[in-house]
């Protein structure tokens, strides 16, 4: 995809499993206060990882995110809505540029995280 590879907007949705692969811009773009629930996720090639904004609430047990620039974000895009919020038990991370962003609106919580700056 030359954009977002999955793209939930304004809705509740429980993933047992999701695997995205050469996303040009987010892997999972989470939007418009939705309430989204991952069990297992892997992400391989994207900009952004996980998006979550504009009021959306973002649960994910278990993901692995590999060569991106950005593993997580969490902002406010939309006058409209707050910012986005993301709760994660265990995240893995490696290849990447930048761990976390966050505005001052939005939130990012990781209980267990392993992150390894890799050069290619």
């Amino acid at each position: 995809s030359k954009n977002d590879c999955v793209d939930f907007s304004n809705g509740k949705y429980e993933i047992k499993s999701i695997d995205v692969n050469t996303c040009g811009d987010k892997g999972i773009s989470i939007g418009e206060k939705s309430k989204v629930f991952f069990e297992k996720m892997k992400i391989l090639h994207s900009n952004i990882g996980v998006a979550s904004k504009d009021g959306s609430i973002t649960k994910i047990n278990d993901i692995k995110i590999d060569k991106t620039e950005n593993c997580l974000a969490a902002y406010n895009k939309k006058n409209e809505f707050d910012g986005g919020m993301i709760n994660i038990e265990t995240l893995k991370c490696t290849n990447f540029n930048n761990k976390l962003l966050v505005d001052e609106l939005s939130l990012i919580n990781i209980k267990n995280s392993m992150v390894e700056w890799v050069i290619d």
